[in-house]
């Protein structure tokens, strides 16, 4: 996964047991994380039923995302197994650096900019 530098972004965290069972349930001050941070309670996204029990998300804001290269997040509850995610902090995410306008001609004659 890359993100923009000085980006805010939430990023997944999958807490499983020791069996490799999906944990449901952990609420903010249940978990504890390590990216040379401390988690606030608007940072732990409590799991989506939608995508799956045990999926939650952390939320990495512009100060975490500050230097370019890889940042290494984790997260642990009591019972479960530590997650440990990876991402890549870039200058420039793919849209910034292939972005492009182009221009289409409409029945009326007129020219519209896209991007």
């Amino acid at each position: 996964m890359e993100v923009k530098k000085g980006s805010t972004v939430r990023v997944p965290v999958r807490l499983l047991d020791t069996t490799g069972a999906a944990v449901t349930g952990v609420v903010f001050g249940a978990v504890t994380g390590a990216i040379h941070k401390a988690i606030l309670v608007t940072d732990w996204f409590l799991d989506d039923a939608v995508r799956g029990p045990g999926d939650y998300d952390l939320l990495l804001g512009a100060g975490d995302t500050d230097t370019v290269g890889f940042l290494r997040y984790s997260a642990a509850s009591a019972g479960c197994v530590t997650f440990i995610g990876i991402v890549e902090v870039v200058a420039n995410i793919e849209s910034d650096t292939y972005g492009f306008t182009t221009t289409k001609v409409l029945t009326t004659g007129k020219f519209i900019a896209l991007k």
